[in-house]
C-alpha cells in the first residue's frame, strides 16, 4: 500500500566493510563499484568502518563517499566503529557525504513520498533496549515507508521494532554467519548464540 512515486525505489544494503590493512583499496573499490552498478535509489550501511584503531578510518570514509546514489549514503555505528572511535568515524563519514545517524532519524522525500530511516545504535558497548527502541519510534517523524537501521539484529530489537510500524529492518554484524559447520541441512555458527538472523531475509509480521 505504498505510494506509486515509490515504485521501483531501489534501497542498496551494506554492511562492515572492515577497512584494515588486509582490506584494499582495491578491495574497496570492487565494492564500491558493486553497489554503485546496482543504480541504487539510496544506501544504507549498518556499521563496521573499520576493524581496528584509526589509521584506516579516513580510507574507508573516502570508499563509501564515492557510492553514488540518488538520495545518498545513510549509516550508522557498528562494534568496531565505537571500540575505534565513534566520533572521528561519524566526523569522516560526514566529510565525505554520508548521513549519520546515532539513534536518530532521517527523511528521504521522494516526489511526494516520504520514507523515514530510524538509526538505532545497537552493539556490543552500547546495547539497544526494547525502551530505547520505542523511544526511538516514538520521535519518529511521519511517512509513508518507515525503515530502521541497526548494527546488531538482536532478537528483541528486531522484535520491538516489527510492534512499531517499522516496515523494514537492515542490520549487519553477522557476517552470514562467518564460520558455518553445515551436516545433513543443520547448521551450526557461534553467531546463533546472538541472534537467529544469519543472512538473507526474514519476514515478522508487517516488517521484513
Amino acid at each position: 500500500e505504498l505510494p506509486t512515486t515509490l515504485d521501483g525505489f531501489r534501497i542498496a544494503h551494506i554492511s562492515d566493510l572492515q577497512a584494515d590493512p588486509l582490506t584494499t583499496d582495491e578491495n574497496m573499490q570492487s565494492y564500491v563499484d558493486t553497489i554503485n552498478g546496482l543504480k541504487p535509489d539510496l544506501v544504507v550501511f549498518t556499521g563496521d568502518l573499520v576493524t581496528r584503531g584509526t589509521e584506516y578510518i579516513d580510507a574507508g570514509a573516502r570508499m563509501m563517499g564515492r557510492i553514488k546514489a540518488r538520495h545518498g549514503v545513510i549509516a550508522c555505528m557498528g562494534d568496531h566503529d565505537v571500540w575505534s572511535s565513534s566520533e572521528l568515524i561519524a566526523i569522516a563519514l560526514r566529510r565525505n557525504g554520508v548521513v549519520v545517524l546515532e539513534n536518530g532519524h532521517h527523511v528521504v522525500i521522494q516526489d511526494s513520498a516520504r520514507i523515514a530511516v530510524s538509526g538505532l545504535t545497537s552493539t556490543y558497548s552500547r546495547r539497544s533496549s526494547r525502551i530505547s527502541t520505542d523511544d526511538l519510534a516514538a520521535s519518529r517523524p511521519p511517512a509513508d515507508f518507515n525503515m530502521i537501521i541497526a548494527h546488531q539484529p538482536r532478537e528483541h530489537v528486531v522484535e520491538s521494532a516489527s510492534t512499531q510500524e517499522y516496515h523494514l529492518f537492515c542490520g549487519g554484524h553477522t557476517h552470514g554467519g562467518q564460520v558455518v559447520v553445515g551436516w545433513f541441512g543443520w547448521i551450526f555458527t557461534p553467531v546463533m548464540t546472538e541472534t537467529p538472523f544469519l543472512a538473507g531475509v526474514y519476514q515478522m509480521g508487517d516488517m521484513s
